[in-house]
């Protein structure tokens, strides 16, 4: 892969008269139109990419405290007590990450987009909780809670969210971020080398689909990247489809909508992460690439 973007930038750079220019081909033709702002919905993409960066913050330090023997995964309400508090307070992360590609999309309606990001997520997980409550209740079991609870401690978590996240609206004023190229013009900026990339699975997946994409001249990367990674949770649901099916040997209807209401809530989580990564990593490396070129 670097091999083959050293061999195409090189070419691409040793073109040095208008004709060769014009008869350029592959990613380099996008370079005008790649960074352009999505089409569709640029406020539910950023919303999904910054609840996805929180998601992966809020378990990856919960995984710290756990090699730090702070919480004991033995314990399962302390490890989901820990995961929810670190989702809480990592929420000025996804408020980082969601406004600036808000702004990156040259979108205004910022406090729409503090209150979607702030709200989105748990507002679906609210609302499968209440569908699986509403079976609990008329089977009349003792686990099932009261409607307006649900509601009480959704908006709780809303209150506390918001104050927390209160310093998104801050992040606005910062500057938007800077791109190697222009829209239609591109500057020449200077030479960045490929192995500053960290390669990992979802990474190299996310930045090889994206190169692909470029390649057949199609520069509408923004979802794409972002499906290719998230896709990963659909496998995980499927996953747990197969399972329900092979392995558990579950009585009736009731723990099997509470099965697969819980996997759906964990495949969610999953697939915004993944999807987050995806898109990420494929921006970078989109910033990588065509800051590396050398055109008038």
């Amino acid at each position: 892969m670097i091999r083959t973007l050293r061999k195409d930038i090189s070419g691409y750079n040793e073109m040095q008269t208008l004709e060769e220019a014009q008869e350029e081909t592959g990613w380099k033709l996008v370079h005008g139109d790649v960074f352009r702002p999505p089409s569709f919905s640029p406020m539910l993409l950023s919303v999904c990419v910054g609840t996805g960066v929180q998601i992966g913050t809020a378990f990856g330090l919960t995984m710290v405290c756990a090699i730090a023997k702070l919480v004991s995964p033995m314990k399962k309400g302390q490890t989901l007590m820990a995961v929810t508090v670190m989702y809480v307070l990592c929420g000025s992360v996804s408020g980082y990450v969601s406004s600036r590609i808000y702004k990156f999309c040259d979108e205004k309606a910022w406090k729409r987009n503090i209150l979607a990001t702030a709200a989105a997520f748990p507002g679906v997980l609210v609302a499968m909780f209440l569908f699986l409550d509403f079976f609990l209740a008329f089977a009349g079991t003792a686990t099932s809670v009261w409607f307006f609870t649900i509601i009480a401690l959704f908006l709780l978590w809303i209150c506390v969210s918001t104050l927390v996240s209160v310093q998104r609206s801050f992040m606005f004023r910062q500057r938007r971020i800077k791109l190697p190229v222009s829209c239609p013009k591109m500057f020449v900026l200077r030479l960045l080398s490929c192995r500053s990339v960290a390669w990992s699975d979802l990474w190299e997946v996310s930045m090889v689909m994206c190169y692909l994409q470029l390649c057949g001249e199609d520069h509408h990367c923004w979802w794409n990247s972002f499906f290719n990674c998230a896709s990963a949770g659909i496998y995980l649901f499927l996953y747990a489809l197969w399972f329900l099916s092979t392995k558990l040997e579950l009585v009736g209807l009731l723990p099997m909508v509470v099965y697969l209401t819980y996997m759906s809530m964990i495949s969610l989580a999953f697939s915004l992460f993944c999807g987050s990564v995806g898109f990420l990593s494929a921006f970078m490396f989109n910033q990588l690439i065509y800051g590396a070129l050398k055109v008038d």
